[in-house]
């Protein structure tokens, strides 16, 4: 999937409402064992179309649709899928990565569970290197797409060139056996490695020029360690700092996906961690921390929010109004400014929609059980520092 196509999608998605909320969104895990694995059909069948055969009119004509979609066209090398349908709406995504069991029934499309995994499948470029050859490809929401390939030219036949041979003992049938000098020998290895060096110059080259036009989050190398050394230093100096070396070249393609996709959800867990640390000790020190989905929801209205933790397949309820805006962390009837009719929504989706609407606002998903999210309402911001005089 493209990059443009997939941040226009999201874009596109936040922007539908629906207040009679009649919109589904489902995500469902396809990883372990045939087009649908065991837990994934007990949660479908029990799940997903027991709800929707309950809702109204839309929803159960909706229901059997997806029915149909799930067992019959969804694709058996999907991993992942991500379906959102509505009145007039039905866009579905599969994907090579995993995503949770998840079902959501609202007003709007809930989008946090494909953010999570952009985050966590970043853009990124993956090299694979030996002596004869340079692969760089661009990995995306688990997609691995071939951009580039710089290989060994075979050498054409010399006929001027001749060979160096020395005499040496006679074979025990009487003829005399021949053997490359020492000197030919070194000038051959010598010549074999400048023309590896041209491809790794050419690779270095290669690799700035996408580096600079797709501005991928990291960039991951395999290969042979003999290869490796050689190729570092052709590689511009901005570049190499932030090249990572996960060892030798996956056998299939499939086993590079799933190395590229380990080192990326590695990548990121590290940094969410530090994240969650920033904000426990930020806590700790009593300032700069909004707690809880009002306090949260006030920050995001002033736009004072400089990072939200929330957890991305826990959807938090709220009500909006449908005259001035404004949001509430509660399952009120009416607005408790203006008096305006309510309708229900997901707060963890208005913060992703701002996040979509202003990406310097951070965002960090906190997808492992944590109880102190949990302690706080589900919902936790860092503010901006107020600025002096």
């Amino acid at each position: 999937m493209l990059v443009s196509d997939f941040q226009q999608r999201l874009t596109r998605w936040s922007r539908v409402h629906d207040p009679r909320g009649g919109i589904i969104t489902l995500t469902l895990d396809l990883s372990r064992s045939g087009p649908l694995p065991p837990e994934t059909r007990q949660f479908f069948k029990h799940r997903v179309l027991k709800t929707l055969r309950e809702g109204n009119r839309s929803i159960k004509t909706l229901a059997a649709r997806i029915e149909e979609y799930v067992t019959d066209q969804v694709r058996p090398e999907s991993e992942g899928l991500f379906l959102v349908a509505g009145p007039s709406l039905w866009e579905t995504v599969e994907l090579p990565v995993a995503l949770h069991n998840f079902l959501w029934i609202g007003s709007a499309p809930y989008l946090a569970p494909l953010l999570e995994l952009e985050e966590r499948a970043p853009r990124s470029i993956v090299l694979v290197a030996d002596r004869s050859r340079v692969r760089i490809m661009e990995s995306y929401l688990g997609f691995l797409e071939p951009l580039a390939e710089v290989a060994l030219q075979g050498e054409e036949a010399n006929p001027q060139r001749r060979v160096n041979l020395k005499e040496s003992p006679l074979r025990a049938s009487g003829g005399r056996i021949t053997r490359r000098s020492d000197a030919t020998n070194e000038k051959r290895t010598r010549h074999a490695d400048e023309r590896v060096a041209v491809v790794f110059r050419e690779a270095g080259r290669k690799l700035l020029q996408i580096s600079k036009e797709i501005k991928p989050a990291t960039i991951l190398l395999f290969g042979d360690r003999a290869s490796v050394p050689g190729l570092f230093q052709h590689v511009p100096k901005a570049l190499s700092a932030r090249l990572e070396y996960l060892g030798p070249s996956p056998e299939t393609e499939r086993d590079l996906k799933s190395s590229v996709a380990k080192a990326l959800e590695r990548r990121i867990q590290k940094r969410r961690d530090q994240e969650v640390r920033r904000v426990l000790e930020l806590r700790s020190q009593g300032h700069l921390v909004s707690l809880g989905p009002s306090s949260v929801l006030g920050r995001l209205g002033e736009g004072t929010g400089l990072r939200f933790y929330l957890a991305p397949y826990d959807p938090l309820p709220g009500v909006v109004c449908e005259n001035c805006g404004a949001r509430f962390a509660d399952q009120r009837s009416s607005c408790g400014f203006c008096r305006g009719k309510v309708y229900p929504v997901s707060l963890t989706q208005e913060v992703v929609a701002a996040r979509l609407a202003r990406p310097e606002t951070g965002v960090t998903f906190v997808t492992s059980p944590a109880k102190w999210l949990d302690d706080l309402g589900g919902l936790v911001a860092i503010r901006k520092p107020l600025k002096v005089g």
